[in-house]
Parts: structure tokens; sequence; C-alpha cells
């Protein structure tokens, strides 16, 4: 897994249940470990819900305390520094520019770049559009399976209807016996 990810600190969404749809990340959707279909419409909602943007309010914060963290720091124009921050902070949720501003602060001694600050939160989001991903698919994977069940019972249900009506007759020989085929060959009557 990549980053570890970011979710809003007020959300009603299972961490747990999210770090299980990330588990599935890199193997066939045939061989996940499904979380029940119940359970996935309050997780998808739940990182819809954690990709919202900032406020500007909201990214103004998270840029004063990235700014707050460096005690001496020297740009340029501080005022279009600031609002290039701001700008980047503000296509972000909160949560996630939140966690870019922390993960920067503790690595870097230095001011980050815009660029830094723009591939900081966008790793972060990955990993949540990544789940994202993962959730709507395991819904569609559910129904894959639940059609493929269905499929294989009415299989079933038909040799069983066909087992019970001509007994260890193999179908050519019920054709052959109702004259559509002619026993050992595979040429049809009426195309003769």
């Amino acid at each position: 897994m990549g980053t570890e990810i970011a979710l809003p600190s007020k959300t009603t969404l299972d961490r747990g249940a999210v770090d299980r749809v990330l588990r599935q990340r890199g193997s066939r959707a045939e061989s996940w470990d499904l979380i029940p279909r119940a359970e996935l419409p309050p997780i998808i909602a739940g990182l819809d819900e954690a990709t919202q943007p900032a406020s500007m309010d909201q990214a103004k914060r998270a840029a004063e305390v990235l700014l707050g963290s460096y005690p001496r720091h020297a740009v340029d124009d501080p005022e279009i520094y600031s609002r290039g921050i701001v700008s980047v902070l503000n296509r972000f949720p909160s949560h996630v520019g939140a966690k870019a501003v922390d993960n920067l602060t503790l690595k870097s001694k230095f001011l980050p770049t815009r660029a830094e600050l723009n591939e900081q939160c966008e790793a972060i989001m990955g990993e949540i559009n990544a789940a994202r991903a993962i959730a709507r698919r395991m819904v569609e994977e559910h129904d894959r399976r639940e059609k493929e069940q269905r499929e294989q019972a009415e299989r079933e249900a038909n040799r069983k209807a066909f087992r019970d009506k001509h007994g260890d007759k193999s179908p050519l020989e019920v054709l052959a016996a109702d004259g559509i085929f002619t026993k050992g060959t595979t040429d049809r009557k009426d195309d003769q």
C-alpha cells in the first residue's frame, strides 16, 4: 500500500472496512474476499464524502499551519506564495490537505513548493480514490458472482429435468430417437 489513507476526523466511515477494501488491491476480482454487499454502500458514500474539496477557510487554515511550521521562511513574495499554497489546498479535501501539511512539515526542513504540496496531496488522494474504485468494483463483482450462481443453478436444473425425463440417455441419443439426428452421425436429417 502507498501512503496511509487519510479520512476526515469526523466520519462514520469504518477505517477497518476501508483497509479491508484496500487489501484487495493488486489481486484479481475473482479472488477477492468481498465485503458483504450491504456494507458497501455506506463505505462508498463515506469515501465519496471524503473527496469533497476544502472550503476556502479550511484551505487558508492549512496554509497557515504550513507557514507557521517553518520559523524562518523566506519567499520572494509571501502573498503570492500563500495564495499559491491555498489554491492547491483548496482543490483537495481538508483532511487531505491537513495530512499533506503534516507529512511535509515532518519531513522537510524547507518550505515546500506548490508542486511538492500538490504531489503530496495527490498521493494521499490516490489512496482514497483507489479505495473508492475497489469498493465500487466489489459491488460489480457481487453482481457478477450472483449472476454466475443463478446461471449455474439454471444449468443444474436443466440437467436434472433432462435426466428426469430421459434417464441416462445422452442428448444425441434423444435427438436420434426423435428422428432429428441419424444415430452415429451429426448430420441432421432435414439437411440431407
